[in-house]
C-alpha cells in the first residue's frame, strides 16, 4: 500500500469525523468538542499541505506544514489532557 493511499484513508476519516463533530456540536456544545474540531481541522490542513508540497517538491511549504503538524500534535495532547481531567475525576 503506497503512502498516498494511507494518507487518503486518514484524510477521508478526518473529513467524516469533522462532519460528525459538527453534527454533535450543534446539539451540545463543549470545550472538548471544540478542541476536537480544531484538532481535526489542523490535521486536514497539515496533511493536505505537506502531501501537496512533498509531491510538488516545494520545500518551503513542506517545512511550513511541519509547523502545522507540531500545532496539530499539541492540540491532540491538549484534547487528551482535557478528556482525562474531565472523565478521570469521576473514577473514585
Amino acid at each position: 500500500m503506497s503512502s498516498i493511499t494511507v494518507d487518503f484513508i486518514t484524510l477521508a476519516w478526518a473529513v467524516v469525523l469533522l462532519v460528525l463533530l459538527a453534527h454533535f456540536a450543534s446539539q451540545k456544545r463543549s470545550v472538548t468538542g471544540g478542541l476536537m474540531a480544531l484538532s481535526v481541522g489542523l490535521y486536514l490542513i497539515a496533511q493536505s499541505g505537506w502531501t501537496t508540497s512533498y509531491l510538488s517538491g516545494y520545500e518551503w511549504g513542506r517545512d511550513l506544514s511541519n509547523y502545522v503538524w507540531f500545532t496539530f500534535n499539541s492540540s491532540v495532547f491538549i484534547v487528551y489532557s482535557a478528556w482525562v481531567c474531565r472523565y478521570g475525576r469521576h473514577k473514585k
